[in-house]
């Protein structure tokens, strides 16, 4: 297992659950079992006793997440080629950590942003006069940092929607989604507007809290598919439903159908992303409170079918993420690499001491990845990891947010594996204090190419 059993401190008179993910019962002979323990390696899955003070009322979302970045790790560990300091991802990656470790300061790096957004805008604008107009409210809007100013700033003319506007918006989803996802990626990334919007999420005060399910909704766009508004499903479970076939029919009935019509990634996306609304609720609720202004917040609407189609499509691969496709496992496996070649690359002596010790740091990934680092942060740094997620689209800001956060961790995993697993274990001893983790992931360099040079080493057409 990953981490070894001594450290998982089991119980006497743990349930044994499965053998190298085969299951177990009461019906099982004795000599199957002993056959499939002998091979190697192997992985067993044991359940908690009920009598030993340890709280078993875990939700199947929450208990399918820990099994399967058990999972996920144990494929990392035994499908993969260990990591090899003079080859190639990670000789590549801490080539290019050492090259920016120099500009790393937010100052910085906020310094050369802003020229980039500033050097996209003229370029963007050419010689129109019109134009040159949007550029100088452009620079007006880099210094206020203040994203509800540059949405009202859009509607101002023409001139100034375009060049605040394009290249933030998914594109008309009139095409297929997975058309509509790929002409959105090269478009975002080459406009002023999108690196004016990153800049302000990235080092401006935030997004309020009562506008960020509008916002979410207005980045990603329309949704692919028309759908009648008047038979919005109740719940949320219903609704993650609704959109998970959406998006991918066959995929959600094909692991239904293997499973005895059990879906486990449904519960599990319904776990987070229940988790997820009422964070956002609660945020606005507070922010609504400590106003004068007795105005209901916009947020109190929660999750809609529209914005569930988005986080379960392509544009975020959530289907994937909660393994509701059926290369979700292969996906997060190398997510997982992804995080093994990031945190050599940042941190080598705290790597060659976790594998020192036998610990894997890509097991906690997964699980604070399948849950969207719920519980990890404070909940203002959450909600800004969860902001610049779906503004970019990318699961590179959870990477990053991981790397800062094992960096900030460093001197409480100094001890032996049992200290180590402990010290990750319990979150609420961390202690970090407001923007910690977000200032630290700011400053962390972890970009698309590098995670897609690693992922293009693990699979033959470098497909994610």
């Amino acid at each position: 297992t990953h981490p070894p059993a001594s450290a998982l401190k089991m119980k006497e008179g743990s349930l044994l659950l499965s053998v190298n993910h085969s299951r177990v019962h009461e019906g099982t002979p004795r000599s199957e079992i002993a056959r499939k323990v002998a091979a190697r390696p192997v992985a067993l899955t044991f359940a908690t006793p009920a009598k030993t003070g340890i709280s078993a009322n875990r939700s199947i979302g929450e208990t399918f997440a820990a099994v399967a970045a058990e999972i996920a790790v144990g494929e990392l560990r035994e499908g993969l080629q260990p990591l090899k300091k003079d080859a190639p991802p990670l000789k590549t990656a801490t080539d290019r950590v050492a090259a920016a470790a120099p500009l790393a300061e937010a100052s910085k790096i906020r310094s050369r942003q802003f020229d980039k957004v500033c050097a996209e805008a003229k370029l963007q604008a050419g010689e129109h006069s019109s134009m040159l107009q949007a550029v100088a409210l452009l620079r007006c809007l880099l210094f206020t940092g203040d994203l509800p100013t540059a949405a009202r700033a859009s509607s101002a003319s023409r001139s100034c929607r375009k060049l605040l506007t394009e290249g933030v918006v998914a594109i008309s989803p009139t095409t297929t989604a997975t058309a509509t996802a790929e002409s959105g990626r090269k478009v975002r990334g080459k406009t002023a507007g999108y690196h004016l919007w990153r800049w302000l999420l990235r080092w401006g005060p935030g997004l309020p809290a009562k506008c960020r399910l509008g916002f979410w909704e207005w980045t990603l766009g329309p949704a692919s598919s028309k759908r009648d508004s008047t038979k919005e499903p109740a719940t949320l479970s219903e609704r993650i439903v609704e959109a998970s076939v959406k998006v991918d029919p066959i995929g959600v009935i094909v692991l239904s159908s293997s499973l005895a019509a059990a879906c486990p990634g449904a519960s599990l996306a319904t776990y987070v992303l229940e988790g997820l609304q009422t964070t956002v609720q609660e945020a606005a609720a507070s922010e609504s409170a400590s106003q004068t202004s007795s105005s209901s917040s916009s947020s109190s609407s929660g999750l809609s079918s529209r914005l569930l189609e988005h986080i379960l499509g392509d544009d975020l691969e959530g289907r994937r993420l909660w393994l509701l496709s059926s290369d979700g496992l292969a996906g997060l496996v190398l997510q997982a690499r992804c995080l093994q070649v990031m945190i050599a690359a940042h941190h080598p002596k705290l790597f060659r001491h976790f594998m020192n010790e036998g610990v894997a740091p890509e097991l906690f990934f997964c699980n604070w990845l399948l849950t969207l680092f719920q519980g990890c942060c404070p909940t203002a740094d959450l909600l800004r990891l969860w902001d610049s997620y779906l503004f970019e689209r990318s699961q590179k800001v959870f990477v990053r947010a991981a790397v800062a956060l094992f960096g900030l961790l460093e001197d409480k995993c100094k001890g032996d594996v049992d200290q180590i697993v402990e010290a990750l274990l319990k979150k609420e001893a961390w202690e970090l204090p407001k923007n910690k983790l977000w200032q630290a992931a700011s400053e962390t360099k972890v970009t698309r190419a590098m995670l897609s040079e690693i992922v293009g080493k693990e699979t033959p057409d470098g497909s994610r």
